[in-house]
């Protein structure tokens, strides 16, 4: 199924090509959540950001592999720190063209900070 990034990702007749691949639209979408939400805990992001991830528990199989991406340095643009006892998540560049990459119907404008100045994080708990 062709999708609205495999008709952009290059321009037509290019020799390079190139790929859109599940993970890089996971990235896409990861990247854009933490771009509005900086700080959100891992655990949040696993269960608002639409993904590729299967098995019994998917959000448990998301958590895990974007952290050890994030190590390995293979996730260049989003870093994770602990904080009360939590990781959490934030944007190597905030980047607003990030956010608007995410494109409408994405996870990432799924959740909506406070506005009485709160962190997103702390909006996006319960």
């Amino acid at each position: 199924m062709c999708t609205r990034e495999h008709k952009t990702v290059c321009p037509a007749g290019s020799k390079a090509g190139g790929y859109v691949t599940p993970f890089s639209q996971t990235l896409k979408r990861l990247e854009a959540f933490v771009a509005e939400h900086p700080g959100v805990e891992m655990k949040m992001a696993a269960k608002l950001v639409e993904h590729h991830y299967g098995g019994r528990d998917p959000a448990f199989t998301f958590r895990v592999n974007v952290e050890k991406l994030i190590k390995k340095g293979v996730i260049k643009t989003i870093r994770a720190e602990e904080r009360a006892g939590h990781l959490c998540l934030f944007s190597v560049h905030p980047d607003p063209k990030v956010v608007a990459s995410a494109g409408p119907g994405s996870a990432a404008g799924k959740a909506e900070g406070s506005e009485d100045g709160s962190s997103a994080a702390d909006s996006l708990r319960d």
